[in-house]
């Protein structure tokens, strides 16, 4: 009898462990399923780009895209962020990579590596680029106060919008039906001019039908195209209002000056005391303003 005991013991605890074992295997898969990314793509902006006491660019934990997760984390704590941004980046170096490094090539193809990967786990995407095509394309000149070539402009605005054409579609061909692809466009860095006199004042006055035309010409109908928002950072910074006046803390002329033009003092590097230090970048409040805009917009969008 002692010896059929043992035999019949011996079963039930390796039936124990086996049990325990698949329920941990299934709390596992569990926790697994449940992990959601959140993919940043785009320029310096996407990157967090700050600047130090001298102008000069550094890199930041604080930008928007970060501000965006840090602030979902709370709500969802399995979420994770693939920042991928690039300092620099083109529409251009997005499809042929030659900036930053990626794994996969170029941050398009890093990025639709991550999408494939995972697809059924993308949370949303963000994304912003294309003001670094205008920067690089000569068509405005490096003068005091800079003169600009609209014949020229015009020419790379097209590019520009053909080939966020070609990566727009790559990603919307890539990820789910239902994920989210959030856009946005740009605050106008060339407003800053407006303390370099009347000269300055009139190209501050053409920066902003320029920075219009990119926006709703190039942008919006590319984004509208792929059926993604877009995150109104033009308007978030108060781009447009050269109406409303707001005291400033300069002496007269400058003491009284737009609300654009303060509101872009105020979020950015663009008017430090130091002219040598001046950086298109926004500080941490000025990306705080880009993160709640886009943070609305994903709300709508039930990314809460």
């Amino acid at each position: 009898m002692e010896n059929n005991s043992q035999k019949l013991v011996l079963p039930i605890w390796v039936l124990f462990f086996v049990f325990l074992f698949a329920t941990l295997q299934s709390c596992g898969g569990s926790s697994n399923s449940e992990v959601r990314y959140y993919i940043s793509l785009g320029d310096s902006l996407a990157a967090g780009t700050q600047a130090d006491a001298s102008g000069a660019n550094v890199a930041s934990e604080e930008g928007y895209t970060d501000q965006i997760y840090q602030s979902l984390l709370a709500t969802n704590p399995d979420l994770i962020h693939i920042k991928l941004g690039c300092p620099g980046e083109t529409t251009t170096t997005m499809l042929v990579g030659g900036i930053c490094s990626y794994e996969e090539g170029s941050q398009l193809d890093q990025a639709i590596h991550e999408i494939l990967e995972k697809p059924d786990q993308i949370a949303f995407i963000t994304f912003n680029l294309g003001v670094n095509d205008i920067f690089t394309s000569g068509c405005i000149s490096d003068d005091t106060i800079p003169s600009v070539d609209q014949t020229c402009l015009a020419n790379s605005f097209a590019q520009t919008g053909s080939n966020l054409s070609l990566i727009l579609s790559t990603i919307f061909s890539a990820v789910n039906p239902d994920t989210p692809v959030v856009g946005a466009n740009y605050y106008n860095s060339f407003l800053s001019a407006w303390f370099l006199g009347v000269e300055g004042q009139s190209l501050a006055l053409l920066s902003d039908v320029l920075t219009q035309s990119f926006n709703n010409e190039v942008l919006a109908p590319v984004y509208g195209l792929m059926g993604f928002p877009v995150t109104d950072i033009y308007t978030a910074y108060q781009a447009g209002d050269f109406t409303t006046m707001v005291s400033f803390p300069l002496p007269s002329p400058y003491d009284e000056v737009p609300l654009n033009i303060a509101t872009l003092c105020q979020l950015t590097y663009n008017c430090p005391s130091d002219p040598a230090a001046v950086n298109i970048h926004p500080n941490t409040s000025g990306y705080a303003v880009i993160a709640q805009s886009f943070l609305s917009v994903l709300s709508g969008l039930g990314i809460q």
